[in-house]
This record gives C-alpha cells, sequence and structure tokens, in this order.
C-alpha cells in the first residue's frame, strides 16, 4: 500500500491532496476540502489507470463546483424545506438554498465547501487510510450544536474504498452526511444508459417538482424497479418527459448492512463493476441531469447524463415526515455510519 500528501495551492487557499494506492488495481485521489473524492481509478488490462468517477478536470473547478462532485455532503444531504423543522419543543429556520423553497446539501457553506484538516493517517501492508476532521460551530448553516465531524477513507488490497463517517455534538442537532460521488464505470463514454443498475428496494419516494414528498410508494410496476438489473437507459427513457429529466430520487432499502450488498452497477463493454453496501437506509441516484459548466475528465462530449451519484443516508427531507427517519442525532450520542465501495471485475472474477 502507498499513501502521499502534497499540499497544493488554489483558488480555495492551500489544499491537500491525498492519494492512495494499494498496488493491485485500484487508486484513489482525495482532497482535504470537502474530505472529497477527487479520483477514482481502475487498472486496465494494460496495466494503466482508468477513471470510474467523474469530475471537472482543473482542480480549481472541482473544489467550487455546484454540482458536489465528490464532496462530503452535510450536516444534511437532499433538501430541507421552509419555513422550518422541529427537534423536540423548538423550530429551526430554513433559509432556502439552492431551490425557492428548500435547502440543498447543507447550505451555501455546507461541508461540500470547508476545509477540512488530515487527523490521522494510517498505512499497513493490506489497507491505507486517511482521516478528515472538521468541526461545525453552533448555528453554523442554521444547525443547533457543536458537531465534530471524523471522514476516515480506507483502501484496501481487495479494491474495497470504505468512507467512515463519525460525529458528535454537544446539542439535539439534525445529521445525514453522505459522499456524492458520480460514477461512470464506462469511461471514456460519455453516457450511462448501457450500465446495468440494481437498487435492493422495494419502495421509493415518490415527489413533487420541488422535491417535497407525494407519498412512499412500492416501485413495482414503474421505472423506479431496479429490484433485479435494468439497462439504465431503458429506464431512463421513461423519465426524459418529467421535470426532473432522469433520475433524482431516493429508494428505501429492504435490508442493509455491512455483508449485504445494496447496490450494484455494471458497465457491460468495459467489464466493470462496482457494489455498494451501508449501514443507511436508503439511497439517492441522481443521473446527472443538468449540464455542467465545467469540463469533466474523459467525457468527450456533453456532461448531461454522463454519470450518476449514488448517495447512501437518511431519506432526505425526513424530519418533516414522521414516517420517515428524522436524522436527529440527540446530544452527546455517537454518530456513525458506513459506505464501502466494491470494486470489480465480473469476468475475472468469473473467470
Amino acid at each position: 500500500m502507498k499513501l502521499k500528501i502534497v499540499n497544493q495551492s488554489t483558488k480555495v487557499g492551500d489544499v491537500d491532496i491525498v492519494v492512495i494506492d494499494n498496488q493491485k488495481g485500484l487508486r484513489v485521489r482525495l482532497t482535504s476540502y470537502g474530505a472529497a473524492i477527487h479520483r477514482i481509478q481502475m487498472k486496465n488490462g494494460n496495466g494503466h489507470h482508468d477513471d470510474v468517477v467523474v469530475a471537472p478536470i482543473d482542480v480549481n473547478d472541482f473544489l467550487v463546483s455546484d454540482f458536489y462532485y465528490g464532496k462530503l455532503v452535510g450536516r444534511t444531504s437532499g433538501r430541507l424545506h421552509a419555513p422550518s423543522y422541529q427537534i423536540a419543543d423548538k423550530q429551526y429556520p430554513v433559509t432556502p438554498f439552492g431551490g425557492k423553497t428548500s435547502k440543498l446539501h447543507g447550505g451555501e457553506k455546507g461541508f461540500s465547501f470547508q476545509h477540512f484538516t488530515i487527523e490521522e493517517q494510517v498505512v499497513e501492508s493490506d489497507h491505507a487510510s486517511v482521516t478528515f476532521r472538521y468541526f461545525s460551530q453552533h448555528l453554523e448553516e442554521g444547525y443547533p450544536g457543536n458537531l465534530e465531524v471524523l471522514a476516515t477513507y480506507t483502501l484496501d488490497v481487495h479494491d474495497r474504498l470504505t468512507l467512515d463517517i463519525k460525529a458528535k455534538s454537544d446539542r439535539d442537532t439534525l445529521c445525514n452526511i453522505t459522499n456524492h460521488a458520480y460514477f461512470n464505470m464506462g469511461l471514456p463514454k460519455n453516457k450511462i444508459y448501457d450500465h446495468e443498475l440494481m437498487i435492493k428496494a422495494s419502495r421509493f419516494l415518490d415527489i413533487k417538482p420541488d422535491f417535497t414528498l407525494k407519498a412512499v410508494r412500492p416501485v413495482e410496476g414503474t421505472p423506479w424497479d431496479f429490484r433485479t438489473p435494468v439497462r439504465l437507459g431503458t429506464a431512463m427513457e421513461k423519465m426524459l418527459d418529467t421535470p426532473f429529466g432522469g433520475f433524482d430520487h431516493n429508494w428505501l432499502f429492504d435490508d442493509h448492512g455491512p455483508e449485504t450488498p445494496v447496490i450494484d452497477l455494471y458497465e457491460p463493454e468495459t467489464d466493470r463493476g462496482l457494489q455498494m453496501f451501508t449501514t443507511y437506509p436508503s439511497v439517492v441516484v441522481y443521473t446527472h441531469n443538468r449540464l455542467s459548466s465545467a469540463y469533466l475528465r474523459q467525457v468527450p462530449g456533453e456532461s448531461h447524463h454522463a454519470s450518476l451519484a449514488i448517495e447512501c443516508q437518511y431519506e432526505p427531507g425526513g424530519i418533516h415526515h414522521p414516517e420517515l427517519s428524522s436524522a436527529i442525532l440527540p446530544e452527546g450520542k455517537p454518530y456513525h455510519h458506513q459506505i464501502v465501495y466494491q470494486f470489480y471485475r465480473r469476468k475475472h472474477h468469473e473467470a
């Protein structure tokens, strides 16, 4: 295992760039700003590394992009809806950001646009890790409580990248932290239509164009049914004439945990795949339905539908609905969730 840290001057200030290489097939590049995944590269048959996540070519564009490429998202991922939410007997106002009546991904200065510090680095024969730390002050972006956050990325020799997220607050608060990496296992293809996607979920959140909840519905008989692998392009065709222009929805897992794969994404031509495991109860999948203003690495054409973000988390906006996870973190209680990205090649594995 190899781990290297380089400090780089950028438009947001000095940023630590961390590269972890398992020297077997996977290389990961991280940034301290936003505790972000900048690049993930899989080794091909010729010994070269191919990208499997999409992000702007220029690191400055990557750091400031409002697409949240690879960023840690918090305190809450997804949208909170105005005018307010309630914890115990107290109301907290919601200042809209990223929408007229909702706050997106923690607000204008959420975790994605904050400098994290490197708390720890570990290098062993079978894994290497780096831990990023951030202290979010009471009422930052309107959230109650001083919140300490630790995000640890661990790469091992089995081509598995694990994100451990820990936090603790000195007051009851909201906490729903995820990573917003966009995947395209078929790069340099600039569309994700040929990917096969499986989501182990029989229910999804049916939402209005403003992302407020209509109802929790079964996936059966709908474009949201990915219980068995479905070609993404076939499913997305049914979404193109909707206000979303693709998927930007939340699925509720039937089962989840460190031993249960809840997501499987596979691209047949490159034979590259990704399985995901998580302690979270749900996932948001977003199929890059808007055009990026930045040039994206290995995307030869327009960025529309060039990748998909797979964001394991609590149900977004759950605090507004008693039937969903509230994402309330009680005072002094440890917060700990895990997202595991297992990269594979199906034909190689079967051989």
